[in-house]
């Protein structure tokens, strides 16, 4: 080897003695720590900001994590809250859409209360307003009367003294009542306004605790 070559520290190839820096690596002679190098085998530049650099954007994605904890916590308490709000809200959801496909081909009339059948009661009981029954509409269609019962048994003042009723034009007495689950479909609503709202409040705890943590462990 030539008197006026030396090798590189970093990379040890061989240089020419009077560089500020090594031509393969880039390594600097004049500094002990060496900020940015060259790795001309995989192109790519390192360099201590760019470490720290992904070290902080790892820090804030971890802080803006919700951690198992919080959803542990999440999941014991409001778990069921959100199990019935989905339950109740899909199940109106389908009831409705089924309804629909019953009665899109179906004609539309006014059924009015006829009578109570099937009530919920003992010998000893007396029917009144509270009792569970199954209640019965007529409709008429070309002068003849028809009955028509909703697929609904509860008591007495939940029935309207009116109904929709929906029939066969080539056979009135094939008749269908739709059920109105409006109530169905505002309980599982507010079940499930309920689950996101503490959703939020425990996911913002979670996050502190966990910023906290992250601080103290720094």
């Amino acid at each position: 080897m030539d008197n006026n070559k030396a090798h590189c520290p970093h990379c040890g190839v061989e240089i020419i003695e009077g560089n500020d820096k090594c031509h393969y690596c880039g390594y600097n002679f004049n500094n002990n720590i060496n900020d940015n190098y060259t790795n001309i085998d995989n192109n790519s530049i390192y360099s201590t900001e760019n470490i720290k650099n992904s070290i902080n954007s790892s820090k804030k994605k971890n802080n803006n994590k919700m951690g198992c904890l919080g959803h542990f916590i999440y999941l014991m308490f409001m778990g069921p809250f959100l199990f019935i709000g989905i339950v109740l809200f899909g199940f109106g959801i389908f009831s409705y859409i089924y309804q629909y496909y019953e009665i899109k081909d179906l004609t539309k009339t006014t059924g009015y209360l006829y009578e109570f059948y099937d009530c919920d009661i003992s010998d000893y009981e007396v029917v009144d307003e509270d009792t569970s029954c199954r209640a019965r509409y007529k409709y008429t269609v070309n002068d003849k009367d028809y009955l028509a019962s909703p697929n609904l048994t509860t008591n007495q003042r939940s029935f309207n003294k009116k109904e929709n009723v929906y029939y066969n034009p080539s056979n009135p007495s094939d008749s269908y009542m739709c059920i109105d689950l409006s109530l169905l479909l505002i309980i599982g609503s507010i079940f499930l306004a309920v689950s996101i709202f503490f959703y939020i409040i425990i996911r913002k705890i979670a996050i502190t605790i966990n910023n906290s943590i992250n601080k103290k462990t720094t």
